[in-house]
């Protein structure tokens, strides 16, 4: 399993995302008016000596800054790094800092995003 696979699996079994769509890219027409997802993909990083070292982006989508900040800073964040200290298979050397966005100018999607980035080591 890859760094974005073992995130997404992880971040399925977290009680406070269990009404959010968890994955690697937006379900196809999603829209936040109807909920929240969480997307992880890979931003950077490599792989040496079967050894994959991943940047990966997390991003919160969802309907009001609000619930995305709170998702972000309340649930998720921590999540990821109870992730690092109980997955033995998991080398999270760090989270960095929280972005938060919005694109309410966007008159067919109006959506506010909070992302994060982190690296593994698997």
């Amino acid at each position: 399993m890859n760094a974005e696979q073992t995130v997404v699996a992880y971040l399925k079994t977290v009680p406070g995302l269990s009404g959010a769509g968890i994955g690697f890219t937006l379900p196809e027409g999603a829209k936040p008016t109807g909920g929240t997802y969480v997307t992880v993909e890979r931003s950077g990083g490599s792989t040496r000596n079967h050894v994959d070292t991943a940047q990966l982006t997390v991003m919160v989508w969802a309907p009001t800054p609000w619930t995305a900040s709170d998702t972000m800073h309340r649930v998720l964040a921590p999540a990821l790094r109870s992730m690092a200290d109980e997955s033995p298979d998991v080398g999270m050397s760090r989270v960095d800092g929280i972005v938060e966005d919005s694109y309410p100018s966007d008159p067919v999607w109006p959506r506010w995003t909070a992302q994060l980035t982190m690296t593994c080591v698997l």
